[in-house]
């Protein structure tokens, strides 16, 4: 309702009223519009739009919501930059959950320090990197880190699910997937399965707005 608040003017309240949705204002390009040109390790060049981009955070954000995290939960990321990475940070967001980004180059003590300062209830990872011809273990060090509940999603399920995503959005499909988790211990497998009741964009594409 007004620029600033002088009502104590040794500390101006800047838009007092103002609330900002971060992962609305990431989609403001056109749909269309390439959002991530990535090239994987095979060396093939992925562009996922705009529309691509949003829809796949919607499913990791419904996801989320269907394993019950609440808003404020804090979920960490321990994973290579891909496009993936990218529509879990965001589907996070708006899950209305809060991000903690952690290096995959960390080792399990540091690893382990974020996740006890962020209180962190999940952690996003894989079970390794590929480095030219060398593989190094990521999913291990979570492990010793003693994480809590840890979402797995290997290299191989990233392009998986890009292309997913792209052919469902080429096709303007209504059936969207969301990722269901069974916890075994610490470890929680990872699989895609269809919802009995197919969520509409109209309700996927709004989740609950993150401040």
């Amino acid at each position: 309702s007004k620029i600033v608040d002088l009502r104590d003017f040794t500390s101006p309240n800047w838009l007092p009223d103002a609330k900002l949705n971060i992962a609305s204002s990431c989609f403001l390009a056109k749909p269309s519009t390439p959002a991530i040109i990535y090239q994987t390790i095979s060396g093939e060049i992925i562009k996922l739009s705009y529309k691509e981009l949003d829809n796949l955070s919607n499913r990791i954000a419904n996801g989320l919501r269907e394993l019950n995290f609440q808003k404020g939960d804090s979920i960490a990321i321990n994973m290579p930059m891909t496009t993936t990475t990218v529509a879990i940070y965001l589907g996070i967001i708006k899950a209305g959950c809060v991000v903690v980004s952690i290096a995959d180059s960390f080792a399990p003590e540091e690893i382990s320090t974020r996740l006890n300062i962020s209180e962190a209830k999940a952690i996003f990872t894989q079970p390794f990197i590929s480095r030219g011809k060398k593989t190094l273990p990521l999913y291990e060090k979570v492990i010793k880190a003693n994480s809590p509940k840890a979402i797995i999603v290997s290299e191989k399920d990233n392009l998986s699910i890009i292309k997913m995503v792209q052919k469902l959005t080429r096709n303007n499909s209504q059936k969207y997937e969301s990722i269901i988790l069974q916890v075994k211990s610490n470890i929680v497998e990872k699989y895609w399965q269809r919802a009995k009741e197919l969520i509409k964009p109209k309700l996927s594409t709004k989740p609950n707005k993150t401040i």
